[in-house]
């Protein structure tokens, strides 16, 4: 992985690179796919690709570029596919010469942990964007936060479980908040780590402390999955629980920049199943749609 930068392209920010570089500021690292649904609704990625280089060649954005192997119904392709980080110009534009500091926090440095992160982002910006659609069906968004907010925000609580993220989302006159836990290892592996921390995450939701963490009342721990095989054995493994809901969300599998299910235009649709085999959506997380049989009965 490589940043490209230059200080040859002068760039006088204007009111929509201001919000660009807030929302990259706010998700730590994002995709030109995120910043469109989130800035340039209804215009065409070649325009908003071009905004972005521009803006990362002037240095407000860092450029982080990665050879993508992807898979699925075309053959394979070598793609350089680059994720966008707040860069020194960005930083300067946003917050002045003050809080330096905070454009240090640290950042993912591998093509794994990048993957992770942007699993997470990709579940906020598609949530966010679906709630904010106008639909009369969709619920109102509060608040979306990720793991780094939410390390920060429990500062001095005491917590030690910490979500990958969180929204909260209100519903007529309910508000629920959902956590969501990302889960990348092959199904071989971590089944019983990944139950233990399913076990802290129910202790955590009893006792309030979930709940406080994420400033409104928890409906459900999300934990994403990247197979359906990998959800079937957790269900095996873990206890009857309708706190935890499970989700596949790879599409295809990928080298570089993962490609999930989590979009605007599916995510409040997207089945979710309680480990009791109840299966929900974020559009009707209180009613389930379908009961199937579980294998922890």
């Amino acid at each position: 992985m490589h940043t490209l930068t230059s200080s040859l392209v002068r760039v006088v920010p204007t009111t929509r690179d201001i919000r660009i570089l807030a929302e990259v500021h706010r998700f730590r690292t994002v995709t030109s796919e995120h910043l469109a649904a989130l800035v340039f609704p209804g215009v065409g990625a070649r325009t908003v690709q071009e905004r972005l280089r521009r803006l990362a060649l002037a240095g407000y954005l860092d450029r982080r570029y990665f050879v993508a192997v992807r898979t699925g119904r075309t053959p394979l392709t070598r793609l350089r596919m680059p994720v966008y980080v707040l860069g020194s110009a960005g930083h300067r534009a946003l917050f002045g010469a003050a809080r330096r500091s905070e454009k240090h926090a640290p950042l993912a440095t591998s093509v794994e942990h990048l993957s992770h992160d942007l699993v997470a982002v990709d579940f906020l910006v598609a949530l966010e964007v679906a709630a904010k659609s106008g639909d009369h069906d969709a619920p109102v968004h509060i608040e979306s936060v990720t793991e780094y907010a939410l390390r920060k925000r429990s500062r001095g609580a005491g917590l030690r479980l910490i979500p990958d993220a969180a929204v909260t989302l209100r519903y007529g006159n309910r508000t629920a908040a959902f956590a969501l836990e990302v889960v990348r290892a092959p199904v071989r592996r971590g089944n019983a780590t990944l139950t233990r921390k399913l076990r802290g995450y129910q202790a955590a939701a009893r006792d309030g402390s979930l709940g406080r963490l994420l400033g409104a009342p928890v409906r459900a721990v999300i934990v994403a999955l990247r197979t359906p095989l990998r959800e079937k054995r957790l269900r095996a493994a873990g206890a009857r629980s309708g706190l935890i809901w499970t989700v596949p969300y790879e599409r295809f599998e990928t080298a570089g920049p993962p490609a999930t299910h989590f979009t605007p235009e599916t995510i409040l649709t997207l089945p979710m199943t309680d480990l009791a085999g109840r299966t929900y959506s974020l559009g009707a997380p209180f009613t389930p749609e379908r009961e199937t049989p579980s294998p922890l009965r």
